[in-house]
């Protein structure tokens, strides 16, 4: 918290994550607010990601989800918590769909990289 991010009083702070990481969010969020910061939450469902290649189209593998490129556009401070119950739980997706979905995802890592270099987004991924 102090280190990557360094978050500061009025910084909006996104904390991405799953339900499985509760407790370890639960003292960040704790850790946020002590420094002045304003929390706010992008919860996904554990099994989010093998739903999303089971059942989705190419459109909806090729979308930006709106809240996350929001997050990396605006927010001064961006934590990511890493909580998969299976690492390896995307492993026979077929690589054209993962293909698909990187592509929906390249403006938002495009972002984070260009607002990192100014510092002008503070992010961790952990």
């Amino acid at each position: 918290m102090d280190h990557s991010t360094k978050v500061k009083p009025g910084d909006r702070v996104a904390i991405e994550t799953t339900t499985n990481a509760e407790a370890l969010v639960s003292d960040i969020y704790e850790l946020v607010l002590q420094r002045g910061g304003h929390p706010q939450f992008l919860l996904n469902l554990p099994e989010q990601d093998i739903l999303l290649f089971k059942y989705a189209n190419d459109d909806q593998l090729t979308y930006t989800p709106a809240f996350q490129k929001l997050v990396t556009e605006q927010f001064e401070v961006y934590i990511r918590v890493r909580a998969d119950l299976d690492p390896r739980a995307l492993s026979g997706v077929p690589g054209q769909k993962q293909s698909l979905r990187q592509k929906g995802m390249a403006p938002i890592r495009n972002m984070m990289i260009q607002r990192g270099a100014t510092n002008s987004l503070r992010w961790v991924l952990t």
